[in-house]
């Protein structure tokens, strides 16, 4: 592999390295997001309901009913959207990366090897997201 082939791998590698490490972090707070908010929203409206210091009860009664709204939603968007798988998708995919990166180091790896087994990343990726999202 000349030096110049190895430098367009590790570039490739690189880029989509930030890209899948990006993405892991948002689809981690988008995770953890879709478990604390119906968390904390579902328990505020039982504290609305139960306790007496929100004294107007039309007022308690609307408060509660967004709040458990809110809490349908989010439930709804989390099941659909598939946060926890798309996150795996992108940690798994980054560590592999990492992988090919390390073998990138190898002065005797074959290029073709390197660029099948990149091909098989990208697409194994391009998969796990499709398939979390449905």
């Amino acid at each position: 592999m000349t030096p110049k082939e190895r430098a367009e791998l590790m570039s490739i590698v690189e880029e989509r390295r930030k890209f899948y490490d990006k993405w892991a972090t948002r689809w981690s707070v988008l995770h953890q997001l879709s478990l604390y908010i119906p968390a904390v929203a579902g328990t505020i409206t039982v504290l609305i309901l139960k306790l007496d210091f929100v004294k107007e009860v039309q007022f308690k009664i609307d408060l509660s009913a967004i709040l458990a709204g809110l809490v349908t939603v989010v439930t709804i968007i989390a099941a659909q959207g598939g946060f926890e798988k798309k996150l795996r998708v992108n940690r798994a995919d980054r560590s592999s990366l990492d992988q090919l990166k390390i073998d990138l180091s190898d002065p005797n790896i074959k290029i073709d090897d390197l660029r099948t087994r990149l091909k098989e990343i990208l697409r194994k990726h391009d998969e796990g997201i499709q398939d979390a999202a449905e």
